[in-house]
């Protein structure tokens, strides 16, 4: 908190952001690192894969029926290295290849609330809850249920539709989605 001059000693699978006092700072991890004076951490990073549920997502179909999605689990981890258009495999000498602007967009790209700064758990999360109360909004609750025309599967059509247009906005916050459950999708309503 007060920051250096001193040691920070980073564990392997976290990381730690630097700021100094007018500029960003290196990203590190599995090393030790001496902090100049006026250099602070700025943030701490567990490497690891990350995994959230959501207990229930309320939403409004397009002709307005309240439904609640239950039990969706989102999977991701910070943005990993490409090369070549391929992601970089994880191997002894690079066992966390991340993408270098991934750290700083972690902690650069977040909104600032009444409550304070937004945690980039929450802020992924929210990313991916909103392009699925999106989808959501944008069909009826026939087509969300029980659809007419031919073999269309409104579960695989959400998936991959939520795949598609989640990765800029988790791009943006330096992430990327590694798998989701969309869970069940109950109506509201009884009379429906």
């Amino acid at each position: 908190k007060v920051g250096g001059p001193g040691f920070v000693s980073i564990e392997p699978g976290s990381a730690a952001i630097f700021r100094f006092l007018r500029e960003p700072g290196p990203s590190l991890f599995s090393t030790t690192h001496y902090m100049a004076p006026f250099e602070t951490v700025a943030q701490t990073v567990d490497l690891d894969e990350q995994q959230e549920k959501k207990e229930e997502i309320k939403a409004i179909t397009r002709d307005g029926i309240k439904v609640v999605l239950r039990d969706v689990h989102i999977r991701y981890r910070i943005k990993q290295q490409m090369r070549d258009g391929v992601p970089v495999r994880r191997s002894l000498a690079e066992p966390h290849p991340l993408d270098p602007d991934a750290l700083r967009n972690m902690l650069y790209n977040l909104v600032v609330t009444g409550g304070g700064l937004q945690k980039w758990q929450d802020a992924v999360e929210g990313a991916v809850i909103g392009q699925i109360t999106d989808y959501i909004a944008s069909h009826s609750i026939d087509q969300l249920t029980a659809p007419r025309n031919g073999f269309t599967n409104p579960r695989s059509e959400l998936l991959s539709t939520l795949t598609e247009k989640v990765k800029k906005p988790l791009n943006d916050l330096g992430a990327e989605l590694l798998w989701i459950d969309v869970g069940h999708l109950d109506i509201a309503y009884d009379l429906v």
